[in-house]
């Protein structure tokens, strides 16, 4: 086991770029311009929106096809080194891929993440393959250890014929898997549902098909972990060409996706088998076919096992939460403000708001994450590192040779791939798993049924065959044991006259030592006494000193304001004769141009009174001459 995985492992690295986005049309198709995104500091940016690695969970669809076509072709990988702590469980380190970013125009690379495998499955990696027009994603997937090889089908299974279940569930603690074409004896035959009874802490995902260049992939349903259970999930990062093609160029990840992304702003584009996550709420996003993680399950010939789980898990007020999640949904859609952020900084801290306008994170330091998350995680040492490093590698030269094996074009295009078996990890069963629906064992040719049996017998050949050589180890064993026992007896018994003498020499030297100690602690507590003494007097000198400069301060302090004080009651008093001294020379002005004005008033009434009497005058010589005059006249 611990072989095989290892080397399926290896074809797991070229896995999971597949989301493209707008960019990724057909051969010939044009790509779209770029939307442009602001640089982050160095180029090298911490993305909170984007893919989530293909081996962390899938979605599933029953019309495999073959995916976008891009015109560029993928950089070569980059150097990624592992992180230096994990969760427990032992998991394994499966590398990172690079994937198509439309918004870019160009690759992210999606982070390598830790994965806890399905139990009895093995991981293979997806890569990236040359179409005609371009380049495209043939996907990962996981594969249960009961298959020995790879097996290619001709031609795609039939439109499925699922409509849904035909009978009602025989409890609320079942689930309803979707019937499947199956290839047997060189034809499809249609496998009906059937109810999988569920698990709480496990998750059902049903059987489906996969698409590569030389045909279909069967790949038989299994259950997996639930999601806080699988691993831990990196950032996708944003690499300019200009970075990741120095030849020392390492990446480690460290920025942790919280799981929580599974329930609040989780995707889903039908063409690709990836989730996305984060900020895909722009009306651009669901012209290119981007929908709700909520929304997919419900399409035809779409399922999703996380959904469904989540679903099932609430069932008592699964409508609630449904409404919820879509009520979250639209008030993001149309408001920009309430959708998560994009990219990853030390300010804003990929912090998103739920419904109830509640903060969570979206991403945090793989360091923080270790100390507040429920899962415990351990520091690895250089060593593991290195085999984590050891597996990716051998990882990638399984994608390479899963690569070369389906891009070949046989006449019929048909043919298997041998798993091969690499060195890994004793595992421990896991203690607690479902056993596997009756359901999904449909199907098995008559050929599997045999590797079945004749692997049986394999085994009980080779457990009886090391049954008798444990025996016969065990018996030598008991021997030797016995031999040496009688040794260790004799050795005891000297070591034990040996060790009373020195007890004996021991005993002389600690009641010497115990005399010494005592005369040395009678001088320690003498020389304390005195030192104690000393600092009494240090202390009572100092506060003496303290307090009489204190008092000096005081006074000085008092001195000041007093000082201070009578300052202020000259300069008030200086003040206030100033002031009297102008109010005293503004009434004495007041007064002089009060005389002057009556004065004037005088002059100009006696002036009136003079002009007024030279009227008179003049009036009455007036008259008095007129009179004359007229005498004159009479005579």
């Amino acid at each position: 086991m611990k072989s095989r995985y290892a080397k399926l492992l290896s074809l797991a690295t070229l896995g999971a770029v597949w989301v493209f986005g707008p960019a990724c049309k057909p051969a010939g198709a044009q790509v779209q311009p770029a939307v442009p995104i602001p640089a982050a500091d160095g180029g090298v940016q911490t993305l909170t929106q984007g893919p989530i690695h293909e081996a962390f969970a899938e979605p599933i669809n029953y019309t495999p096809t073959a995916g976008d076509v891009i015109p560029k072709a993928p950089p070569a990988d980059i150097n990624e080194i592992p992180p230096d702590e994990r969760p427990d469980g032992d998991p394994l380190w499966i590398p990172g891929y690079w994937y198509w970013d439309a918004d870019r125009n160009d690759f992210i690379w999606v982070s390598g993440i830790w994965r806890i495998p399905p139990p009895d499955c093995t991981w293979i990696p997806g890569y990236w393959t040359a179409v005609t027009g371009g380049w495209t994603w043939s996907p990962g997937f996981w594969m249960i250890n009961a298959v020995q090889e790879v097996q290619y089908l001709p031609t795609a299974p039939p439109e499925s014929l699922e409509v849904g279940p035909s009978s009602p569930a025989p409890g609320v603690d079942y689930l309803w898997t979707p019937g499947l074409w199956v290839w047997t004896g060189g034809n499809y035959g249609w496998r009906p549902g059937y109810w999988v009874q569920a698990r709480t802490d496990w998750v059902w995902v049903p059987a489906c098909y996969i698409w590569t260049p030389r045909g279909y992939i069967f790949v038989e349903g299994y259950w997996d972990y639930v999601v806080d259970r699988r691993g831990v999930i990196f950032a996708p990062v944003y690499i300019p060409t200009t970075v990741y093609v120095q030849p020392a160029y390492v990446y480690t990840p460290t920025i942790v996706i919280e799981t929580n992304v599974f329930i609040d702003c989780l995707w889903v584009s039908p063409h690709h088998r990836h989730y996305y996550f984060g900020d895909y709420y722009d009306a651009r996003y669901a012209r290119r076919g981007f929908v709700p993680w909520f929304d997919y399950h419900h399409r035809r010939h779409c399922y999703d096992p996380i959904y469904v789980h989540e679903r099932w898990r609430r069932h008592d007020d699964a409508d609630r939460w449904e409404r919820r999640m879509r009520d979250d949904h639209h008030r993001r859609e149309t408001n920009v403000d309430a959708r998560p952020p994009r990219v990853y900084s030390e300010r804003n801290m990929a912090v998103s708001r739920d419904a109830d306008h509640r903060e969570y994170r979206m991403a945090t330091r793989l360091s923080d994450t270790a100390k507040r998350d429920d899962r415990r995680f351990q520091r690895i040492n250089e060593e593991q590192r290195n085999v984590a490093r050891d597996r990716a590698r051998e990882m990638t030269t399984f994608r390479d040779q899963r690569n070369k094996v389906e891009s070949r074009r046989d006449k019929n295009n048909t043919g298997s791939l041998a798993i091969p078996r690499f060195q890994e990890q004793e595992r421990k069963a896991a203690v607690d798993v479902p056993s596997r629906p009756e359901g999904s064992r449909h199907g098995r040719t008559d050929r599997d049924r045999q590797r079945d049996v004749e692997r049986d017998r394999d085994q009980q050949r080779q457990r009886s065959e090391g049954e008798r050589q444990q025996l016969q180890q065990q018996q030598e064993r008991q021997r030797i044991d016995r031999d040496a026992q009688q040794r260790d007896q004799e050795r005891q018994r000297v070591e034990r006259d040996n060790q009373q003498r020195e007890e004996q020499r021991q005993r002389v030297e600690r009641d010497n030592q115990q005399r010494e100690e005592q005369r040395q602690r009678v001088e320690r507590d003498t020389k304390q006494r005195e030192e104690q003494r000393q600092r009494v007097e240090r202390e009572n000198q100092e506060r003496q000193r303290d307090q009489e400069r204190q008092r000096v301060e005081r006074d000085n302090q008092q001195r000041q304001r007093d000082q201070e004080r009578q300052r202020v009651e000259r300069e008030n008093q200086e003040r206030q004769r100033d002031q009297e001294r102008q109010r005293v020379e503004r009434e004495n002005q007041e007064r002089q141009r009060d005389q002057d004005r009556q004065r004037v008033e005088r002059e100009n009434q006696q002036r009136q009174e003079q002009d007024r009497q030279r009227d008179q005058d003049r009036q009455k010589q007036e008259q008095d001459r007129q009179e004359r005059d007229r005498g004159g006249r009479n005579r």
